[in-house]
């Protein structure tokens, strides 16, 4: 899921410079937008864990202006 692609870590302890990484960039997340990364969209057996987990969390119902994608 692309929201969820975000790595931070902390690169130095004398002056506190984190550094972000974001494959996808962070479009998705600051629109709401949840859809599968494009190895998961285009491997089944990928896919299918992708939509069991978004079927299981229902973020949808939950969270009702986020925009859950499923290809």
């Amino acid at each position: 899921m692309t929201p969820n692609l975000i790595w931070k870590r902390l690169c130095s302890l004398n002056n506190n410079h984190i550094e972000i990484l974001v494959p996808y960039g962070l479009t998705d997340l600051f629109e709401g937008i949840v859809r599968p990364t494009p190895s998961f969209n285009q491997n089944f057996e990928l896919h299918t864990i992708y939509s069991n987990r978004i079927r299981s969390k229902k973020w949808g119902s939950i969270w009702s202006k986020l925009t859950v994608e499923s290809e």
